[in-house]
């Protein structure tokens, strides 16, 4: 299981990186984070990094039911 959870903090830190240059996302009430601040608290796996990848997995887990799909119609 801990290494599945590596495994999908790396594919959350790729994609991250493949945000252009410039990025910024809010995250709750912790501000506005660039893209270098992002990649930071994922490597760390702080409190913010968690939410990032909780964030992502979301993302992913409504692309596989379709629910993102449903919605976006």
């Amino acid at each position: 299981m801990e290494n599945g959870k590596n495994d999908f903090k790396e594919l959350v830190y790729a994609r991250i990186q493949a945000m252009p240059d410039g990025t910024n996302i809010s995250i709750g009430d912790s501000g506005t984070l660039t893209k270098t601040e992002l990649l930071k608290h994922v490597e760390s796996g702080d409190e913010i990094g968690q939410k990032m990848i909780e964030v992502e997995r979301a993302f992913f887990q409504a692309l596989k039911d379709g629910s993102l799909y449903d919605y976006a119609n």
